[in-house]
Parts: C-alpha cells; structure tokens; sequence
C-alpha cells in the first residue's frame, strides 16, 4: 500500500511537472503550498525561496515591491485577479476563470505579463486548498494585436484583408477615437514650409515691361 502510495505521488508529480503551464496549490491566504517545474522556471527560484510565501512576493508584483507591505495591503489588491479567483473558489467551491495582467519584475526588468487564470477547488487531507493554473499568453496576445501598416500611406489591412485609415480602424477596433496635431519635428518642417511660401509671395513680381522685347 505504502508503495503504492509512493508511485502514485511520483506519478502526479510528473503529470504536473509535464504541463507547461505555471500551476501553483495555495491557500486561502494565497500561501504557495506546491509549484510545478514550469513555475520554477519562470520564477527561477528554489523551494526556499516560494513556498510558504504569498503569490505577489512569488512573482515579484510592483505594486507590493513599490509599497513595501505584504501581498494583499497594498489598494491594488483589491483589484487582483489571483486574490478574486482564490477567493471566489474558497467561497463557491467551483471553478474560477479570468485574464490577468501582471505588472512584475523579472530577470531585473520591469515587465507587463498576461495570464489566463483557472483555479480550482482541491481539498487535501480536509484542508481547503486551491489549485491555481497561469497560462502565460503575453506573446500570443501581442501576435494577435500586430497589424500590417503600409509605409507610404499609413493606412491599416484590418482582418478582412481591407486597406482603412488608422483612425477608422482603430475606432472600430476599440472605439478610440483620434483627434490631430503636430509632433515638435512635423511642426518645425511645416513652419519652414510657410516660410518659403510666405517668402515668395511677399517677393517682388518681375516688371513685364521691361523684360518682353517690343516689336
């Protein structure tokens, strides 16, 4: 049975370690009880420096860095998805599925991180945990908002395969509408412009007179 047991426990812990999503078990506090190989990966961290920690200091947010209180007394919190999730899931005892976007420290840099968030109910041995499931789809989503910007006329090839203004695409996209100006250089190089009209409108015109030969 003993044995058994073992293999079994082996057994999960390589099915979690073989999924390639972050998965971490906390909780209800949002303490990290478990992690697989893909969260150690992107924390780069041993155990020592995750477990029994609180998920902001584990993925290092700002906004518990830059007020320097603990994860979840910052006015941000309020507001994190993670927390919700935990908390929805603890409450309901159902699944819980959101995006979630990070601002974090990674590798020493400053970074946004976009996450598609699931996290489950798990009960072990009677105590309330929650398995939490980050998809880190940061480089998915930016594919998906690049789009093809002619160089000569600026206009925008929307989904259809259509060429439109900017503008007209972005409004339709988003509903952001644009007003116009002038940067400092287009400014400058439209002034000079004006100057060499006004210059040779205010020049003097040739006298005909005495530049047509009589007959």
């Amino acid at each position: 049975m003993t044995e058994r047991f073992i293999d079994q426990v082996k057994y999960l812990r390589e099915v979690l370690d073989a999924i390639p999503s972050l998965i971490f078990i906390v909780d209800p506090d949002l303490r990290v009880i478990d992690f697989n190989s893909t969260a150690k990966t992107y924390l780069d961290e041993g155990e020592d420096a995750v477990l029994k920690r609180l998920c902001g200091e584990v993925l290092h947010c700002l906004h518990q860095i830059d007020a320097d209180v603990e994860c979840g007394s910052t006015e941000f919190c309020r507001d994190c998805i993670l927390r919700q999730a935990v908390g929805a899931v603890t409450a309901t005892n159902s699944t819980f599925r959101d995006r979630h976007k990070l601002l974090h420290r990674k590798n020493g840099k400053e970074e946004f991180a976009e996450f598609y968030v699931t996290a489950s109910p798990l009960a072990v041995e009677g105590e309330p945990l929650v398995l939490m499931v980050l998809q880190d789809v940061t480089e998915l989503l930016a594919l998906r908002y690049l789009v093809t910007l002619c160089s000569v006329c600026k206009k925008v090839r929307n989904e259809e395969g259509e060429w439109e203004a900017i503008h007209q695409y972005l409004r339709k996209k988003d509903n952001t509408v644009c007003s116009h100006g002038l940067c400092p250089s287009c400014y400058q190089e439209q002034c000079q412009e004006l100057d060499k009209i006004n210059e040779m409108v205010a020049a003097p015109l040739p006298d005909r007179r005495k530049s047509t030969p009589h007959a």
